[in-house]
């Protein structure tokens, strides 16, 4: 049997302050005393002061990654613009390439085969409706960089009760060269389980062994 009290936040807060508005009316008559009465008033205001921070919150976390998303939009091209004409220069030796953090490239390119390791992923499900989701190689889980090779990750989402019953059930997303990712979900999506998997590819989207499954809770 389904609980009558909604899961998600926002569903819970609309039934909440119903609720307690009709037993602030007829609770005298259904028989609770006045400490009950003030008891569960007390709970409504104190919810109703944590929900508005919250959503305050939330609304403060996607200003701010829009200010940031928008600045890195404008610096990025200025640093490869900047980097390449770095590399390009005759002045530049290999040293100082290392010092500014810029790749060396030996004189023969080498192909790049199919990734053998697993990426580990780690979902963030704090915000509403939104995973971020964060990964790194399971041999180096503490890291941001990629192993040798690997271009990026594909990552795969499903979205129900319980695990999908192989990734071939899995909608594919995105590829992402760099983590994290964040991904939006439907607002029918609140309160329902999101099930993760990803794999590394190459350049030429040659991908390798899945991740484990992981599994989080899409906040309402």
């Amino acid at each position: 049997m389904a609980d009558y009290i909604p899961a998600a936040d926002a569903e819970f807060n609309l039934w909440q302050g119903q609720f307690n508005t009709f037993i602030q009316t007829n609770g005298a008559t259904l028989g609770f005393d006045e400490a009950e009465l003030l008891a569960l008033q007390n709970g409504s205001q104190t919810w109703d002061a944590a929900y508005d921070s919250h959503l305050a919150a939330q609304t403060a976390a996607r200003a701010a990654t829009e200010g940031k998303d928008n600045s890195r939009e404008g610096y990025e091209p200025l640093l490869r613009q900047y980097s390449q004409r770095c590399q390009s220069n005759p002045a530049m030796t290999d040293a100082m390439r290392e010092e500014a953090g810029l790749p060396v490239y030996s004189g023969t390119r080498t192909r790049a085969g199919v990734p053998t390791s697993r990426p580990v992923l780690v979902i963030d499900s704090g915000e509403r409706l939104a995973h971020t989701i964060r990964f790194a190689d399971t041999a180096t889980p503490n890291s941001r960089k990629k192993p040798d090779g690997v271009a990026g990750i594909q990552l795969y989402v499903f979205v129900g009760g319980d695990a999908p019953p192989d990734v071939n059930a899995m909608q594919y997303v995105a590829y992402d060269s760099a983590t994290p990712y964040m991904y939006q979900f439907e607002t029918a999506d609140a309160g329902k389980n999101a099930w993760w998997a990803a794999r590394w590819v190459n350049s030429r989207q040659e991908p390798g062994p899945w991740s484990e499954t992981v599994m989080a809770t899409i906040a309402g």
